[in-house]
């Protein structure tokens, strides 16, 4: 696990949105219920406490665990789900009591961010939702434990085989817990409630089946161009590294270049190779301890987690290299610096280029620096043959 050591200010930016949204959310409800002064009081008071809970739950949830499956998350996601939930609350509170989007607005949270994130965040808005249309504490708890339904279902979606078995338990949560709870206080059942609840439960059903895939899709687009915008060459980062040192800048377009062929030539990711190639030494510019420097670097610019496992696996000084990628990216260096090394120090040397491609690797694979990484013999073997056949790795 790659400790945290940074709170970017991006992702500070990101997460003022949400609470711009939560103020409108705020001023809208003073007016639709026409509450008093007393009314505002309150609501500033549960946000306030909602949101000190929220921002404890994602450093926590960042430093010991992935934030929507991947650590360089910058909060957008955030960003939207709050967006559309806002949206929803404004739109459901013209609807009848124990109708409610908690179980809906739970999934987007758990899919977008995390579990803790979506059980603090939809809680409080069942919450403040409840107290701000009057609602029965029959309904809170109505809309809390589809809060709870919804986080604790939606990872299980990841099962394709459970889907039809978890589509039929959304649609009776979301049928059965408001008609349950709205039948308490008033001892029947209220047919808009039953009929509405069943049109929420096939909307959920819905909304799993088309978006679960697909936020992690959308997830993984990110990732992908994220990457490619930190290795063009009028990325700032490496603006600065190219202008604080041309060589250290040369040295790494060589090793990311290297790095993204071997990928290609093994089959495996080229855009991370790439990335974690152009940023390996990262942490030499920043300084002692280089690995810990360059993995903060690379977590204050939300790098994708991928290319900032690279970096703190560098050489397996801080932990073992864990990844194919990671494997390939460390390959690559070695070999750009040790023929670096001989045409600098021995001008027109005529060593054996392929005996030295052969005794590199084959030494890099026995001292078991990639024994964890995933790289298999066939991957290894696939990678050296490119290199032998010919490529400039100076």
């Amino acid at each position: 696990m790659i400790p945290e050591k940074s709170f970017a200010g991006k992702r500070i930016r990101n997460l003022l949105i949400p609470m711009c949204l939560w103020v409108v959310l705020i001023v809208f409800f003073f007016f639709r219920y026409n509450g008093g002064f007393e009314r505002l009081i309150v609501n500033l008071i549960l946000s306030l406490t909602l949101f000190a809970l929220f921002a404890l739950c994602l450093v926590n949830r960042r430093i010991h665990g992935s934030f929507a499956d991947n650590t360089s998350e910058d909060y957008r996601g955030i960003c939207l789900v709050t967006l559309v939930s806002v949206a929803l609350l404004i739109l459901f509170s013209w609807l009848p009591h124990f109708l409610t989007p908690f179980l809906i607005i739970a999934f987007l949270y758990t899919r977008g961010a995390c579990p803790e994130v979506a059980m603090v965040l939809t809680s409080g808005m069942a919450v403040f939702f409840t107290v701000n249309r009057g609602g029965s504490v029959y309904e809170l708890s109505a809309s809390i434990l589809l809060a709870l339904a919804g986080t604790v279902l939606t990872p299980l979606y990841a099962n394709k085989k459970n889907r039809p078995l978890l589509s039929f338990i959304i649609l009776c949560v979301s049928v059965l817990i408001p008609g349950i709870f709205s039948y308490i206080p008033e001892g029947m059942f209220r047919p808009v409630v039953i009929f509405g609840s069943i049109l929420l439960g096939l909307a959920a059903d819905l909304i799993f089946l088309l978006l679960f895939d697909r936020m992690i899709l959308i997830v993984e687009k990110r990732q992908e161009v994220e990457i490619r915008r930190i290795i063009k060459p009028d990325y700032p980062l490496l603006s600065e590294i190219r202008s604080f040192s041309p060589s250290t800048y040369e040295h790494a377009k060589k090793v990311s270049l290297l790095a993204a062929k071997c990928a290609a030539a093994a089959g495996l990711d080229v855009a991370v190779s790439a990335a974690g190639g152009m940023y390996y030494r990262l942490g030499v510019l920043a300084g002692v301890p280089v690995t810990e420097n360059g993995v903060k670097l690379a977590q204050i610019n939300c790098f994708p987690v991928p290319v900032i496992q690279i970096l703190y696996e560098y050489y397996g000084f801080e932990a073992p290299i864990s990844t194919p990628e990671s494997a390939v990216v460390n390959m690559a260096d070695t070999l750009v610096r040790r023929f670096e090394s001989l045409r600098d120090k021995v001008e027109g040397n005529e060593w054996n280029r392929e005996i030295l491609i052969y005794k590199t690797l084959n030494d890099k694979l026995s001292t078991g620096l990639y024994d964890k990484s995933g790289l298999s013999i066939n991957h290894f073997l696939k990678i050296r043959e490119f290199l032998v056949r010919g490529d400039d790795l100076g």
